[in-house]
């Protein structure tokens, strides 16, 4: 293998590893706070998809997703571990037209989701139904909801179309979800993805 690799290889897993190093004290806040929170891509991604290395997974921030009811609470206990709240850049109103809170210290970034996406500047997944889908898990033996199958497919899917498939790896996240994840409901995920206005972005992921 070229150098080079080798270096980006190892680049990457240390990256990784911060970013694991960040999540497991963002759970744990959460649960100290009283709140399950459900990881969104990220380390908690790379576990089921990556088992084999999931620090490979190319991954920058920290991701979660709490019920609207629970923002100010979970805002507090992310505060707690010395991340400070800021703006999200060219959103003059965060709660009116985005769908996380950004939080940032010395240990990275977290974006503290309030909707699952509200992408391409327009409406979005109904999140009440998407809460209630969640199923119960652990993430290195702490408490965490996952998205359901078909709802986590159509968020990755989203997500990478929104942002112009900037990276290859989220493509290639996809891909290993069909893998892992077999008897996708896709007529559910049809309606789901036609009810968001997300067709055409979904069916081009």
């Amino acid at each position: 293998v070229p150098p080079p690799l080798q270096a980006a290889a190892r680049a990457q897993v240390a990256q990784g590893l911060k970013v694991k190093r960040l999540t497991l004290p963002v759970l744990d806040a959460l649960a100290s706070a009283g709140i399950v929170a459900v990881p969104l891509k990220g380390y908690g991604l790379a576990t089921r998809l990556f088992p084999q290395q999931p620090l490979a997974r190319p991954s920058v921030d920290v991701d979660v997703f709490v019920e609207p009811a629970a923002i100010e609470t979970a805002a507090a206990a992310l505060r707690k571990l010395g991340l400070t709240a800021h703006g999200v850049p060219g959103v003059a109103d965060v709660e009116e037209e985005h769908h996380h809170h950004a939080f940032s210290g010395a240990a990275g970034l977290v974006e503290l989701h309030f909707r699952l996406t509200n992408s391409f500047g327009r409406g979005g997944f109904d999140d009440a139904s998407v809460l209630a889908r969640c199923t119960s898990g652990t993430l290195e033996g702490r408490a965490v909801r996952w998205l359901s199958p078909e709802d986590e497919f159509l968020y990755l899917a989203t997500h990478a179309a929104n942002h112009g498939f900037l990276r290859l790896s989220w493509l290639v996240d996809l891909a290993a979800f069909l893998d892992r994840f077999a008897g996708l409901d896709w007529a559910a995920m049809h309606a789901r993805a036609r009810e968001a206005g997300f067709e055409v972005p979904v069916a081009t992921a």
